[in-house]
């Protein structure tokens, strides 16, 4: 009965993590309360010698059931009820932010992905072998216990002199195994993140503000500086001037630019700003179309929402449930505790 109230046993819900956090709740609201310093209740213990008790809970007791109850109905009512992204006509910010994570998810899955194919490339090319299909058709071919009966659509991808030399095949595809083995997948991962991140409005957001911290850097400067110690400037803040290479190359370009002066330098840096804030006002604008997604009479968005929309709001309902579950499950601890006890 209480997951049929809470939500995590109806068939119409398809959130999973909402799903087992409702239902974790709904089967041990007091428990989800404890700490380390709190060890669980150990069951009523009958006293060694007969002793008049008071019929009630304790104050700490209820407050810890009065707090789980109101943590739980809380964050189950707003999850499926009281989360609107829209406000005042446009996204909340907060689903804003939302939305960023789940497009940076999608964006980093596809970025993995991309690196991995690219690092797989040349190991693939070394041994011959077409792309990454071919390579699994290889791997059935050499696995069959009876090559006549695979698939056409198999045996069409795997090269013919392997198909003729099964033996050189099985050499080669064991080879490019080991060495795709040895791929060091934390470094993709870090590269793809880092790749991800300047997708993200986040990201430009920040981008936006360091650009203008460092044109009060370039205001700074002496209007008469030499281009000695202008060149010695656009060397130690090479990152900030998108300068990048060896030694060599940076110091190339470092007396590149000094031998503009410090006014162009700043006109050229304003230029930056503007076109990184015009690029945050695109993606707001962009956003901000996608509002037509939203059935303010269902309070849901419709089937024709793009995934990353529909991924975002999950988590904006998740988070702003969790947080409002959470300020409700104190409450009610105060109120147990106040009131809990029976005279």
């Amino acid at each position: 009965m209480a997951g049929e109230i809470y939500g995590y046993n109806n068939a119409y819900n398809d959130d999973f993590y909402a799903q087992q956090y409702f239902k974790n709740l709904a089967n041990n609201p007091v428990a989800n309360t404890q700490t380390s310093s709190q060890p669980a209740f150990q069951g009523y213990q009958q006293p060694q010698t007969d002793t008049f008790e008071k019929r009630g809970s304790s104050p700490l007791g209820t407050g810890l059931m009065l707090g789980g109850t109101a943590g739980l109905g809380t964050g189950a009512g707003i999850y499926y009820l009281g989360s609107n992204p829209i406000k005042d006509g446009k996204f909340d910010d907060k689903f804003i932010g939302a939305l960023d994570e789940a497009n940076y998810q999608d964006v980093l899955k596809a970025k993995k992905e991309e690196l991995l194919t690219n690092a797989k490339k040349p190991i693939l090319d070394k041994y011959k072998i077409k792309d990454e299909k071919t390579l699994e058709a290889i791997k059935k071919f050499v696995e069959a216990e009876d090559r006549t009966k695979l698939p056409k659509e198999v045996l069409d991808l795997v090269p013919d002199d392997m198909k003729v030399n099964p033996k050189d095949a099985k050499i080669r595809l064991d080879l490019a195994a080991k060495e795709i083995g040895e791929i060091k997948a934390d470094d993709i991962t870090k590269e793809a993140e880092k790749l991800a991140s300047k997708e993200t409005l986040k990201y430009k957001n920040q981008h936006l503000s360091d650009l203008k911290a460092f044109e009060g850097k370039i205001s700074g400067l002496a209007d008469d500086i030499s281009k000695a110690d202008l060149e010695k400037f656009i060397k130690e803040n090479a990152e900030s001037f998108g300068i990048k290479g060896d030694e060599k190359a940076v110091d190339a370009e470092a007396k590149r630019l000094a031998a503009k002066g410090k006014t162009e330098l700043l006109t050229s840096h304003k230029a930056k700003i503007t076109a990184q804030g015009k690029a945050i006002n695109t993606t707001k604008e962009t956003l901000g179309k996608m509002t037509k997604y939203w059935d303010n009479t269902t309070k849901a968005f419709t089937k024709e929402t793009p995934e990353a929309l529909t991924k975002a709001f999950k988590n904006f309902k998740w988070n702003k449930a969790a947080k409002s579950g959470g300020i409700a499950a104190a409450a009610g601890l105060v109120l147990g505790l106040l009131f809990g006890s029976n005279a």
